[in-house]
């Protein structure tokens, strides 16, 4: 399964992305596209 539009980098999941990003796997998922909200997350 495939993600293709998704906000990762959003200040939102500093506290828990790694925790987020495992229960993704664990459902299946093995591709995340990130898009970049502006330049600055785009460059991240």
């Amino acid at each position: 399964m495939i993600d293709s539009h998704c906000h990762l980098a959003d200040p939102g999941y500093d506290a828990d992305r790694a925790e987020v990003l495992d229960r993704a796997w664990a459902a299946g998922l093995r591709h995340i596209v990130v898009i970049g909200e502006s330049r600055a997350s785009a460059e991240r």
